[in-house]
């Protein structure tokens, strides 16, 4: 499920620069409007990016930059084809009885998009490192050696070897939307939100694998939106839940706390090496409510992205060896309205 490699790690002072955008349904048209507006203060920006890595709707914004598209032609395609994506008409409101036993959307409007967009491109024909994060319902799909029983988990898609090179872009990027109750099962996978929603850990840990000394790594991690949701005791009461109760919430829970988990980890592991940008939203805005697009945009174009410029300038274009140590910067860098005891200030 998962390749390593026994790659000696490379030894050089040139910073290994990753792009990591997470999943969020509609709400992607946020991160690329962000990444639209620091690419307008830093032209070539994206040119200096080494991997390119999303989870769900961010692995579709991380497909089309990877393939050359710039952010002005991501934000045009995504409110153009977003609405289309996520219609959901009465007829199959009907035949699933109200999505009850079926997915609430059909997924051709997305692939004919990517089609339109990524063409036949497979992994192996990129120019730069990509990575998106699926999850495999049944491992016995994929190959399976020393006796290993059928089970599913985990997997990441990428191009740093050759063991997805002939996989199509398009097909890889269906496999990270599949998001459960969303959209249909794509080829035995599910959306890769179910464990990485920030894929930024994940894209670490496999440079790294394949010769990317640690500390020479840095990533500007981008959400959709920091939203606003909490269950409070008013609302549980005793507590005492069940699958009705739970079950409005369960993704959106499982999303965020993978998220947060992984902002955590990222913190301590590069210190002030992650940057993240996590705007909070000014209400809570729904995976697949095409009708906050703009509302989205204008809170993408509010963002202060002082500090994010900041750090672009003094880490993410700095050499390696020009950098303070770790050991002695404290982790304040990230833009965003989580609690402080929920981010790593080792210093």
């Amino acid at each position: 499920m998962f390749s390593f490699s026994s790659s000696t790690k490379k030894t050089n002072t040139k910073p290994y620069r990753i792009l990591s955008l997470d999943g969020g349904g509609v709400r992607a048209i946020l991160e690329a409007t962000i990444i639209k507006k620091l690419a307008q203060k830093y032209p070539g920006l994206l040119d200096e990016v080494d991997m390119f890595t999303g989870t769900s709707a961010g692995g579709i914004v991380a497909s089309a930059l990877v393939s050359g598209y710039d952010p002005d032609y991501v934000c045009n395609l995504w409110m153009n084809a977003a609405p289309k994506i996520f219609a959901e008409g009465w007829s199959r409101k009907f035949r699933t009885i109200d999505n009850c036993i079926g997915a609430s959307y059909v997924a051709d409007p997305l692939k004919e998009m990517l089609l339109g967009t990524l063409g036949d491109k497979k992994l192996g024909d990129l120019k730069k490192k990509f990575l998106v994060p699926s999850f495999a319902l049944d491992v016995s799909s994929m190959e399976v050696t020393n006796g290993q029983s059928r089970r599913w988990g985990p997997e990441f898609l990428h191009n740093f070897d050759n063991q997805s090179k002939d996989l199509s872009l398009v097909d890889a990027v269906l496999r990270t939307t599949a998001a459960p109750t969303y959209f249909p099962i794509y080829q035995g996978y599910v959306d890769g939100g179910v464990f990485a929603n920030n894929p930024a850990l994940g894209a670490v840990t496999t440079a790294v694998n394949f010769g990317i000394p640690r500390e020479n790594i840095v990533v500007l991690s981008l959400s959709t939106g920091n939203n606003p949701k909490s269950i409070g005791k008013q609302i549980y009461g005793d507590g005492n839940w069940g699958m009705v109760e739970w079950g409005p919430h369960l993704i959106e829970l499982l999303l965020d706390g993978s998220t947060e988990a992984i902002n955590y980890s990222c913190s301590c592991l590069l210190h002030q090496n992650y940057h993240r940008v996590d705007p909070l939203l000014p209400q809570d805005i729904g995976l697949d409510d095409a009708t906050q697009l703009k509302a989205l945009i204008e809170v993408a174009e509010k963002v202060d992205l002082t500090s994010t410029e900041k750090w672009l300038t003094e880490v993410w274009k700095t050499d390696v060896n020009a950098k303070p140590s770790n050991n002695n910067v404290p982790v304040i860098n990230v833009d965003s309205n989580i609690p402080a005891n929920w981010r790593c200030n080792i210093q």
